[in-house]
């Protein structure tokens, strides 16, 4: 059965934060392009910027949680609203409400806006 653009799309969204559970920042050389910026609020990042928070990030956390209100997809860009929940090694614990949208570029992800509340920095 052949897998529509979209859904392939919604799976790799999803693979990013299946590998943020897993606390493993390698796969974000898997899942995103050279290229990449993400815009988070009022935030601007390049892939190595994105890259080497996520690598630091994980070192100080003890699990990542994340749930999905709502994820769609229409061409290349993928839509969703999710929780993040982040537990740090020390049992602290913060919640982030997250809506973004994600461009898709050769099966990887080149662009993401988003804007969450509170703000993650």
């Amino acid at each position: 059965m052949q897998v529509s653009l979209e859904d392939r799309n919604i799976e790799l969204v999803k693979r990013l934060f299946d590998s943020a559970r897993r606390l493993d920042a390698e796969a974000i050389d898997e899942l995103f392009t050279a290229e990449f910026v993400m815009v988070s609020n009022d935030v601007e990042w390049n892939f190595q910027q994105f890259k080497d928070y996520h690598v630091e990030s994980y070192k100080t956390r003890k699990a990542i949680d994340v749930s999905y209100g709502d994820i769609f997809c229409k061409d290349n860009k993928v839509s969703a609203r999710v929780t993040i929940s982040l537990r740090d090694q020390d049992d602290a614990t913060k919640e982030f409400q997250v809506i973004l949208i994600a461009h898709v570029s050769n099966d990887r992800i080149d662009r993401l806006w988003e804007v969450t509340f509170p703000h993650w920095k």
